[in-house]
């Protein structure tokens, strides 16, 4: 009978000695898992863009000549001016032998600004020969940009572009695309564009190098953020303390967000940091 008494107290010390163990290991486990950052996984507006550079211009840049022989005698305006069409710009002595005649007047053939002046009093002037100067219409900017035909099926007229200068960089200038090319160029393999910006305030101006933005696609899909996805293929979604790995299946890459065309749904909790550190199956827990 005392044989069977300590026995008995053997195998219960022994039952909690094997609990005890079991515990601590899980406690331990558990404050071992690695710390992750989740993201409920949802819609947003996805936009395929193409970025370029060009040269802006005045949607209307003119050179204005003299339509007779004559001396410059000087000019009625200065540059940067804003000038109205019929205005007039400068003054040309008529050069005719034994004759006397007032100054020839040379006006602005649009309204816009004066971007150059390019005669010396004195100097000889021939019509269609020396330029008297430049006039530009800038209250619409215009630049020609060329695009991989690889768009081509992509492009429309009156599609959104974004320009930015290095006058502005904070700023982004709202346009849009009025002129597609027909044809490809078969050495570059590319479109050409012209783009037309609204101008109010005449900030930009000609000869402004811009960084362009064009909004090739826009829609409405499932983006997350370009670091959850490891290799453009997987993810790693957090399910009840652990990390599964999920094969996804990736669309067009907007900024800092890739679109997730199949793998992931609405609603799922997406690991956005940590994700380097894990394994499919291992328990994590939330930061």
């Amino acid at each position: 009978m005392k044989r069977n008494k300590i026995l008995c107290v053997f195998v219960l010390f022994a039952l909690f000695a094997a609990t005890g163990c079991q515990k601590g290991s899980a406690d331990k486990t558990e404050s071992d898992a690695p710390f992750v950052s989740i993201q409920k996984v949802q819609k947003k507006l996805v936009k395929q863009m193409y970025k370029t550079t060009g040269t802006l211009k005045g949607v209307q840049d003119v050179t204005v000549y003299s339509k007779i022989n004559g001396k410059f005698v000087a000019y009625d305006v200065g540059e940067g001016q804003y000038v109205e069409k019929g205005q007039v710009i400068a003054r040309i002595d008529r050069d005719i032998t034994g004759l006397k005649y007032e100054p020839a007047l040379i006006k602005s053939p649009i309204s816009g600004l004066v971007s150059q002046l390019t005669c010396d009093k004195g100097q000889m002037i021939f019509p269609g020969q020396i330029p008297v100067a430049f006039v530009s219409q800038m209250n619409t900017m215009e630049t020609t940009i060329a695009v991989p035909e690889r768009y081509y099926p992509m492009l429309r007229r009156n599609r959104p572009v974004e320009i930015r200068v290095e006058a502005y960089p904070e700023k982004g200038f709202k346009g849009t695309i009025t002129m597609i090319s027909p044809v490809s160029d078969s050495l570059t393999h590319t479109v050409d564009l012209r783009l037309q910006i609204p101008n109010p305030g005449l900030k930009l101006r000609s000869g402004m190098f811009a960084q362009v933005t064009l909004i090739l696609d826009e829609h409405e899909g499932v983006a997350v953020p370009e670091e959850a996805v490891i290799n453009n293929e997987f993810v790693f979604v957090h399910e009840d303390g652990t990390a599964r790995l999920r094969q996804v299946q990736t669309g067009i890459e907007d900024n800092t967000y890739l679109e997730i065309l199949e793998g992931l749904v609405p609603g799922e909790d997406l690991i956005i940091v940590g994700q380097k550190y894990i394994r499919d199956g291992m328990t994590v827990r939330i930061r």
